[in-house]
């Protein structure tokens, strides 16, 4: 009798896992896109709480009508004639990303821009693949017609010029303008976009992906335009005056012109982050490297006084491993921290290694270092 029972109600748990594994496939694939103003305001919302500066997000398409990009969390479509976000998926109920390390993901758009596939692969095999259709606004797990792909990446693109101009030459025009872990997609004949951050705004380090923004840039005309890409839906970051930060333990970041990365200390003047300045190199400010360097260069250190043998250190924000220290030198004006990771942040510190005679010896040496001009490039 009790064998019976315990066969039944294994019965009755593979039953019940298989419906599970049904409910589970069927809300999946019942996914829809988001399109209302108030579901979209919803998602988005949701999506952008927090963020995971390792996960950049990617373009995936771009014309003059629109372009689309994503990251673990959403697909989303901008409107580039109504400067707004028109549609969105939920990549995580779609069960799209993975962390399991053995699946990868994989978004292609066709070349008209009217058709998406997303896929999730394993090896060879196909573990979840959609279709989503951008102007009927639906989505489904049957095979859809799929025309040409779009392959708008300047990076890859076989031809040598763009705009009459050398293609390796605009690529390093776009890292001069701001392009950091963004890829960057043709637009159209002369304009390139890639995904950026607002310069001068102070942003909560943990809330990022809100100011999410399109940086289409003018290859002719030397010109960039940046769009914020969730406006209307969040309330995004405008503040560029430190004194009215409100802190509460929060640490603010921004970006400057060029796309690099880094906390401000006119707003850790509430904290222990900030350190003075040596010359124009402000001690405390912490830097996100784009190359695995970071390079350091004085217009003529000859000017400065290093009797008190000066060092450079640089440390992650993490305190983990030894910093870097490097030692100011007469007639050498470079000075280039290297083998940096790029998901990690670094602050620049300096301090004498030689004690001064005296407190006016001390002083006097501070203010003829303070004429030094510098500047930093990651």
């Amino acid at each position: 009798m009790k064998r019976k029972i315990r066969i039944v109600m294994f019965a009755a748990a593979v039953m019940l896992a298989l419906a599970a594994a049904g409910c589970q496939k069927k809300s999946e694939q019942n996914q829809k896109p988001f399109v209302s103003e108030k579901d979209l305001k919803a998602f988005i919302g949701e999506t952008t709480k927090k963020d995971e500066v390792s996960d950049f997000p990617k373009l995936d398409y771009a014309s003059d009508d629109r372009v689309m990009f994503h990251n673990s969390q959403g697909f989303y479509v901008f409107d580039l004639k109504e400067k707004k976000v028109t549609a969105a998926l939920d990549l995580a109920k779609m069960k799209l990303f993975s962390e399991d390390g053995e699946t990868e993901a994989k978004i292609i758009v066709s070349s008209d821009g009217n058709m998406v596939r997303l896929l999730r692969t394993k090896g060879e095999d196909t573990v979840k693949d959609y279709f989503y259709d951008v102007k009927e606004q639906t989505l489904s797990d049957k095979k859809q017609a799929f025309d040409d792909v779009y392959e708008g990446d300047i990076q890859n693109t076989d031809k040598k010029k763009f705009a009459g101009r050398p293609k390796e030459e605009v690529i390093r025009e776009l890292m001069e303008n701001g392009q950091n872990d963004s890829n960057a997609l043709i637009q159209n004949d002369s304009t390139v976009d890639f995904l950026g951050y607002p310069s001068g705004v102070y942003m909560k380090e943990d809330q990022m992906f809100k100011n999410l923004s399109l940086v289409q840039y003018d290859v002719k005309a030397k010109k960039k335009t940046v769009t914020s890409l969730f406006d209307g839906f969040v309330k995004t970051d405008r503040e560029t005056d430190a004194s009215k930060l409100v802190f509460k333990g929060s640490r603010f970041m921004k970006f400057s012109e060029n796309g690099v990365l880094y906390f401000d200390v006119d707003a850790m003047q509430k904290t222990d982050g900030t350190k003075g300045t040596f010359g124009e190199l402000v001690i405390g400010n912490v830097f996100q490297s784009k190359s695995g360097k970071l390079t350091v260069t004085f217009e003529d250190i000859s000017k400065g006084d290093l009797s008190l043998k000066p060092v450079l250190s640089l440390n992650n924000i993490d305190e983990k491993g030894e910093p870097q220290m490097i030692e100011l030198t007469k007639g050498k004006n470079t000075y280039t921290f290297s083998g940096l990771k790029k998901e990690l942040f670094y602050y620049i510190d300096y301090y004498a290694t030689k004690d001064a005679p005296d407190e006016k010896r001390m002083e006097k040496t501070d203010q003829q270092n303070k004429k030094l001009r510098v500047s930093i490039s990651s």
